[in-house]
């Protein structure tokens, strides 16, 4: 069959619009569910209901114009049929660039912000101008007298460039998504072959017999796979609460990042559910998460309120005073009861309240913000806290610190450092000891204190690194120096829940070390905090030789009788404890005669003075360690300092 003769068949009377009108009504009532759920404003919303815009229009149209050719030739002026006509097939096309433009968005930002993507648009736009001009050229369709002087609508030679653009757009979409296949979910992926094949489908039998009208159904089909899997509003939304979910937050925060835009932001932690799912079952738990979302929900229109995780909240504001006035609404509703079945319940709740300025270079990068703002509640009395520049600033410091001790640790530990303070031993009045201490630098902030970059380690899951560099570096720097006798390593209370003390026997033993020269300092804190796991760690390691001094003793809350259940071998008097008072002086005095005659060994530290070197060499401590011997020394500096001090 020649192209001429397929043109011709597709110029007869005669169109089925039971499943266009079928398709219609199918679309209407999608549009209408859509609108019913609670929507979430994303670039995957805003296209989704674009489409299902265009293909309701687009059906619409279609019907129209169809009727109008059919039925209402010579009725109708000219100009009316040919509009409805051109409209129909502009349409047409623009729905499979949106379907393209879609898919771009679900892939994410670097593919929908991508502008040579959007070059793929032009041989639909190509298309456009074609049937824009087409009263003029003929190329696509056109109504006109026929030979017999009646008016016809006809086809014109270039008719199959609108099936052919449309089929371009929807192979591109199954082969981008293809190819992109591990940047897509499973489900996504499946909805988008069935979307594409049913379309195909119609427009192949759209072809085969043109008076049965079926691209409208086929193309509602599409779109509820698309809106079951991909766009269903219903993903965004926290089943308990009724409120949006952490997912809603991560794409909301991914667009107003982008765009630089100004929040205000209330960060709410709600105590005492838990209270409640214990003593009254957590299906009630969670009809009360449900009044307290549908508390939120209800506070104003222009806000989004999202829960992060179990009882934490966030809830969005464009205006300042859109915050405010939440604030006050939700801490005056939180001063009176919940009912619940019957039973009224107290909830307290914290609240932060802060600005973001649209400047954070990433959503979790906001998301962080959120967390440790709301973690510094912990630390303070009132229930509301507004935090400023200077708040947000500091975070933002802690966070690329985090950032660049992770990138170090993981990689080549450039920047770390290690020194060394001797320890006297006062017995044989030599430096056959010293603490090893960690030092940190970065082309960004310079130097950076311990007290200052090792809570930030911890805080990021990477004491572990921090103590296996320290450790594996002080090994190797004293198997090449036999003459010290025993070096002092701290280590970090976050070792005795993970237990990796398999990992530093391995250390250790590579090292050739003698374990009994090896030292492992854990403060007074760690031990209370962390006593249940602390010992099988210490076992482990003092099996190998290992020794156990406990740090820092003296500014803790643990007792003699705690002290007397661990295993240790020194004791490490806090330097605070030197301060020149009566209480002071009586208390150091009182625990030298206790652990004397519990026969543990005692290092005092922070010895900086005469006066002070004099009261420890009186009590007869074993080691006293300060400023008032040396500072913190490189490895050279120590070595040299050995020299001096044999």
């Amino acid at each position: 069959m020649t192209l001429a003769n397929l043109v011709d068949r597709w110029n007869v009377p005669g169109y089925n619009y039971f499943f266009e009108i079928g398709a219609l009504l199918f679309l209407f009532i999608l549009l209408v569910k859509y609108f019913y759920h609670k929507r979430f404003p994303t670039i995957l919303t805003k296209i989704f209901i674009s489409a299902l815009v265009v293909a309701i229009v687009d059906i619409a149209v279609d019907i129209t114009a169809s009727v109008l050719v059919e039925t209402y030739m010579y009725q109708c002026p000219i100009w009316i049929n040919e509009l409805f006509n051109r409209a129909f097939y502009i349409l047409q096309v623009a729905l499979p660039c949106l379907m393209f433009i879609y898919l771009l968005a679900i892939l994410g930002p670097k593919y929908y912000r991508n502008k040579y993507l959007y070059l793929f648009l032009i041989p639909g736009l190509i298309f456009a101008f074609m049937i824009f001009i087409d009263p003029a050229t003929h190329w696509v369709c056109y109504i006109a007298n026929n030979a017999e002087g009646k008016l016809m609508y006809t086809h014109g030679p270039l008719f199959l460039c609108y099936y052919g653009t449309a089929i371009f757009y929807f192979l591109l979409v199954a082969v981008f998504g293809t190819i992109k296949y591990k940047e897509l979910e499973k489900r996504q992926l499946i909805a988008i072959y069935i979307s594409i094949s049913a379309i195909l489908i119609g427009i192949g039998i759209q072809i085969a017999y043109p008076t049965i009208l079926l691209t409208g159904i086929t193309i509602a089909i599409a779109l509820y796979f698309i809106e079951d899997n991909i766009s269903n509003p219903d993903d965004l939304v926290d089943k308990i609460t009724g409120v949006f979910n952490f997912n809603a937050l991560m794409l909301y925060l991914e667009k107003t990042t982008k765009e630089s835009r100004e929040n205000f932001i209330v960060s709410i932690d709600v105590k005492g559910i838990e209270e409640i799912n214990e003593t009254l079952g957590i299906v009630t738990g969670n009809e009360l998460y449900g009044e307290i979302g549908d508390f939120f929900n209800s506070l104003q229109k222009n806000i989004y309120a999202f829960r992060v995780f179990s009882s934490k909240f966030v809830l969005l504001f464009r205006k300042k005073i859109d915050a405010e006035n939440a604030v006050g609404a939700i801490r005056h509703r939180f001063e009176k009861p919940w009912e619940i079945k019957n039973v009224e319940v107290k909830l307290s709740c914290k609240l932060v309240e802060f600005t973001d300025n649209g400047k954070n270079e990433t959503c979790n990068q906001f998301l962080n913000y959120a967390n440790l703002l709301a973690e510094s509640l912990n630390s303070k009395k009132d229930e509301l806290l507004y935090v400023d520049s200077s708040h947000v600033e500091k975070i933002a410091r802690e966070l690329k610190i985090q950032k660049i001790l992770s990138d170090k640790l993981n990689g080549d530990c450039s920047g770390f450092s290690m020194r060394y303070q001797p320890i006297l031993n006062n017995r044989t009045n030599k430096f056959d000891n010293a603490e090893a201490l960690l030092r940190f630098q970065c082309e960004e902030f310079g130097n950076i204190p311990p007290a200052e970059f090792v809570p930030l380690a911890e805080k990021a899951g990477l004491a572990n690194l921090l103590d296996e560099f320290v450790t594996r570096t002080v090994c190797e720097f004293m198997n090449k120096h036999p003459e010290i006798k025993m070096m002092e390593i701290n280590v970090s209370g976050a070792e005795f829940f993970t237990n990796p003390a398999n990992k530093f026997v391995e250390i250790i033993k590579k090292s050739k070390v003698d374990p009994s020269r090896i030292c492992f300092e854990i403060t007074e804190t760690a031990t209370v905090k962390h006593s249940e796991h602390i010992s099988e760690f210490m076992n482990t390691l003092r099996k190998q030789g290992v020794k156990f001094a406990i740090d820092d003793f003296g500014t803790g809350y643990s007792n003699v009788n705690q002290l007397l259940n661990q295993p240790f071998n020194i004791i490490k008097l806090d330097k605070t404890l030197l301060e020149d008072n009566k209480k002071a002086r009586l208390f150091v005095e009182s625990m030298r005669n206790l652990f004397k005659a519990l026969d543990y060994p005692i290092v005092i530290e922070g010895v900086e003075t005469k006066e002070q070197y004099e009261f420890a060499k009186k009590l007869d401590f074993e080691y006293i360690q300060g400023y008032y011997f040396a500072k913190c020394l490189t490895e050279e500096e120590y070595l040299a300092f050995l020299k001096e001090h044999k």
